[in-house]
């Protein structure tokens, strides 16, 4: 066991005194950000039968292999993670309620040891050696298909007789599933908890047989939707049948990459009012039914109304903890509305009614919103993160800077989270950061200023033309950004032809965007990046996650009570609040910070970096950013250059301009918009000619760079060789 400082003393906010209205220079306060996690070796975790080395070697052969095959070298570093990772997941914790977080950085092998590990698992329960099942959980579809097509490869059938592979596929619910043949009910357009078990076609679709099916296989495939489809625990895929007819134990969960943590709700108006409308359409089916309707309205309506008044009586505030700690016997204490629930409505909304229970008998987070309106945001963590029938594994790159994984002394996960010493000495000489300080761009000026979209296209055909760039954004600027690159005659979209465009990786219809990209490999050819925006949540968001994650549920529960005082709420609700766009708590505001390091992280191993061993230069742009997170980015990259730009982009003044709406074009505006069209070809034109093709005078061209100055800096730019000659 050791400790690291990933982030240490560095400094932030510095504010100078004033004297007489001067600055003094000597005179300063500032804080200090650090960060520090505990790592553990192997033998601090597990122990292990040396009868199962053999497994250990095989994966290790086979790792090497496998890197071979790819065209490389597997490092001693990355050896070491392989050899580390299996004994983890092959040994025997020696204390049972703690969560081995694997911490290995994007392409150091975290999926290839999945793959080679589940494999020889099924080797050895082949050869009688090994009874052990296992759960794999991720994200991607795609990717639990892709294993399960690889263990049949290598392997064929569990049971030859039936037909039964080593590994069976758990699908949940998407937006695709009718199309795809796993739901049979064409109405369902979109999510919504415990909706497949009030269905009519349940007990025929896909869906619903899976759960038995899957008993027939040792290794489970599941998706987190599958999960969510079900609001079910785990805890019912903990065995399989073998091919002898004997039950085994699937001992094993493997996460491959962060499971949700946080387990929050924001209770509303329009919840329960949704709810309520959703009663009202219960159908009739006989009189007993009708007078249980009845009752169970009459019940809810009392739990809607508590809630409706708690958001009345604390409208007055923008943010403020509501303690209401209690054990009424109302709503989940309520055992007959329980039953009657569970007869009329089945599962429907029983995840909203945990966090509405909560509301009432615990309490949260008051937020009013100017988009949303006001809301009570529960405050909690998942406890699935453990659990007593399984060993828990979680595959992470960026688990050390993400505040979710709450290790530390008194927070949420203290005791359980337990991240896995991987040793990872590179640095980054080949990697440059530039950031682009005078461009703020957020979903609110992305908004306000509709030239902004075609200024970043425009500078994006302005950057280095060597290799392909990955260009990732907002989700509804996405499309729009495609939209204006497809139309930019100096750049490329998923073209591989030699050209001297920029030459964008991207989705059919849409640039990449924030969300959407963890564990995607479609970018790992690029030698650039281009972040467009930051991925910022609304402050109350960070607040909310905050609370859940940064104090065990003693402390919570401790401020909670305190906060029954409405005076002592009031001033704690202060620290929750922002001022000239930071959080006034410092632990708050680098909490924020830390969320979108690790967002930016993700991003950043998309490209090209992704290669362990790739030492050619990587460019990534970005644009402004507190210099808190600057300095994050510096200290997590050893060796890498950061660039400030302070000057404004000239694509930004150029679209500015053209963007203008007037009533007739500009000057300005028309010799801008000939000048970007017009074909060049390396020559240079006497200013007599680009007045004559606009229609314009001398005077008229003069007085256009008198009255504007971005107009006069596109001309100072475009000056040509000679006196008033002009070029592209």
């Amino acid at each position: 066991m050791q400790q690291k400082k990933l982030i240490e003393d560095l400094e932030y906010n510095r504010k100078y005194k004033e004297i007489n209205g001067l600055k003094d220079m000597q005179n300063y306060s500032y804080y200090l950000a650090n960060k520090e996690v505990t790592l553990y070796a192997v033998d601090d975790l597990i122990t292990y039968e040396e009868k199962y080395q053999y497994i250990i070697d095989n994966v290790l052969e086979a790792f090497k292999m496998l890197m071979e095959q790819r065209g490389k070298q597997a490092t001693n570093e990355q050896l070491e993670f392989a050899e580390t990772t299996t004994k983890i997941l092959l040994g025997e914790l020696i204390n049972n309620e703690s969560v081995p977080v694997i911490p290995a950085p994007c392409g150091f092998g975290k999926s290839s040891i999945t793959y080679l590990f589940t494999l020889e698992i099924c080797k050895a329960i082949k050869l009688g050696k090994w009874q052990h099942g296992m759960i794999i959980v991720t994200d991607k579809l795609e990717q639990l298909k892709d294993l399960n097509e690889y263990i049949y490869d290598h392997l064929g059938y569990y049971n030859n007789e039936e037909n039964i592979p080593y590994s069976y596929v758990l699908e949940g619910w998407t937006e695709r599933s009718y199309e795809e043949g796993m739901c049979k009910n064409k109405e369902m357009k979109r999510y919504e908890m415990g909706m497949c078990q009030g269905c009519p076609f349940f007990t025929s679709c896909k869906i619903s047989k899976q759960s038995s099916i899957q008993k027939d296989s040792p290794i489970l495939l599941m998706t987190k939707a599958r999960l969510e489809t079900f609001a079910d625990s785990v805890n019912q895929y903990t065995y399989y049948i073998d091919d002898n007819g004997e039950k085994q134990y699937r001992t094993l969960l493997i996460n491959d990459e962060k499971p949700k943590m946080i387990n929050t709700l924001d209770v509303s108006r329009s919840l329960v009012n949704k709810i309520d409308s959703d009663l009202s359409l219960i159908e009739i089916r006989s009189k007993e039914y009708e007078e249980k309707k009845v009752k169970l309205m009459d019940k809810w309506e009392i739990i809607r109304s508590m809630v409706l008044h708690k958001l009345e009586t604390y409208s007055k505030y923008e943010r403020i903890i509501v303690s209401n700690i209690n054990n009424e016997p109302i709503l989940l204490n309520d055992e007959e509305f329980i039953l009657l629930w569970d007869e009329l409505m089945g599962k429907k909304y029983s995840f909203e009614l945990q966090h509405i229970h909560k509301v009432l008998t615990v309490g949260g987070l008051f937020c009013k919103t100017n988009l949303r309106g006001s809301f009570i945001s529960t405050l909690g963590m998942k406890e699935t993160i453990h659990n007593e029938n399984f060993k828990t594994v979680i595959f992470d790159a960026t688990a050390l800077t993400d505040p979710e994984y709450s290790s530390g002394k008194g927070e949420a996960y203290e005791n359980i989270v337990k991240f896995v010493d991987i040793r990872n000495t590179r640095e980054f000489p080949n990697l440059t950061f530039n950031f682009y300080m005078k461009h703020k761009l957020n979903k609110s000026t992305f908004k306000s200023k509709n030239y902004l979209v075609k200024a970043v296209s425009n500078f994006i055909s302005t950057l280095s033309t060597n290799g392909f760039t990955y260009v990732v954004t907002y989700k509804d600027i996405a499309p729009l950004l495609f939209n204006q690159l497809t139309f930019n005659r100096n750049v490329s979209i998923n073209s591989h032809a030699f050209n001297n465009k920029v030459k964008i990786v991207a989705e059919e219809d849409k640039t990449f965007y924030f969300g959407n990209t963890k564990g995607s490999n479609k970018a790992e050819k690029c030698e650039n990046m281009i972040q467009v925006g930051w991925n910022n949540l609304p402050d109350y968001t960070y607040a909310t996650n905050y609370l859940c994650t940064g104090f065990n549920e003693e402390k919570k529960m401790d401020i909670i009570r305190t906060c029954s005082n409405i005076e002592h709420s009031e001033s704690f609700a202060k620290y929750l609040m922002m001022e000239d766009y930071k959080f006034k708590h410092q632990h708050l505001h680098q909490f924020k910070y830390f969320c979108m390091l690790t967002d930016f992280i993700q991003e950043v191993f998309r490209t090209k970096l992704r290669d362990y061993t790739y030492d050619d230069q990587i460019t990534i742009h970005c644009f402004s950013i507190d210099p808190l997170l600057i300095g994050m980015v510096e200290q997590l990259f050893p060796d890498c250059k950061i660039k400030r730009h302070y000057d404004e982009l000239s694509s930004f003044t150029e679209a500015k301009v053209l963007g203008r709406q007037n009533k007739k074009e500009s000057v300005a505006q028309r010799v801008m918009s000939w000048w970007n069209n017009y074909d060049w070809n390396g020559n240079e034109l006497h200013i007599r000619e680009i007045l004559k093709v606009n229609n314009i005078t001398q005077q008229q061209f003069n007085k256009a760079k008198s009255n504007n100055k971005q107009f006069k800096s596109f001309i100072d730019k475009h000056k040509g060789s000679k006196s008033r000659y002009y070029k592209c």
